[in-house]
């Protein structure tokens, strides 16, 4: 994620990203405790399944999912090791997560 977000503002796709750390919020709660109710009474044998999951778990205003190939996807990881190095970023303590433009390639935390 981190590698993501400086590649994304290093490209001048953003000026500014800020990702604050996750909250929990009931309406969010509700849904995923919805999903996860129907998954503990339906298998999933592959990725397809897991949509019917998603949208079978909710009668009245069903989810909306969009399935992807994995082409849509790029996998990033290999090259986020070679570069950067997050050890000493202590994100798992961090509130907020900043990547500017105005001081590209850093990472400033709180």
């Amino acid at each position: 994620m981190v590698f993501m977000c400086l590649f994304l503002v290093a490209i001048g796709l953003f000026e500014h990203i800020e990702r604050a750390a996750t909250v929990s919020c009931n309406i969010y709660d509700s849904d995923f405790a919805l999903i996860e109710k129907r998954q503990k009474v339906t298998k999933a044998f592959n990725p397809s399944d897991l949509l019917k999951i998603v949208q079978d778990s909710k009668a009245v205003k069903p989810f909306q999912t969009v399935s992807k190939l994995e082409s849509y996807f790029l996998n990033m990881q290999d090259v986020a090791d070679q570069l950067i190095s997050i050890k000493n970023l202590n994100i798992s303590k961090a509130c907020c997560i900043h990547y500017d433009v105005s001081n590209a390639g850093s990472v400033s935390v709180k």
